[in-house]
């Protein structure tokens, strides 16, 4: 059996009914239209480093 990582996205917003997700991605920062949910790709690296600054500005 073949996982497509493009057939589960389309499974989980058919499901779902998102109007638009967050993806992470190396070296792409753009917004992109697939299947009338709109992806906005942020570099890993801003958003590791947001989650790791919103966890630490909670424990004070």
């Amino acid at each position: 059996m073949r996982y497509d990582l493009a057939d589960s996205n389309i499974n989980f917003f058919n499901l779902n009914k998102p109007t638009s997700a967050l993806v992470t991605a190396i070296d792409i920062k753009s917004q992109k239209e697939f299947h009338g949910v709109t992806l906005q790709y942020v570099l890993y690296a801003t958003y590791a480093y947001n989650v790791g600054k919103n966890t630490l500005d909670k424990k004070k």
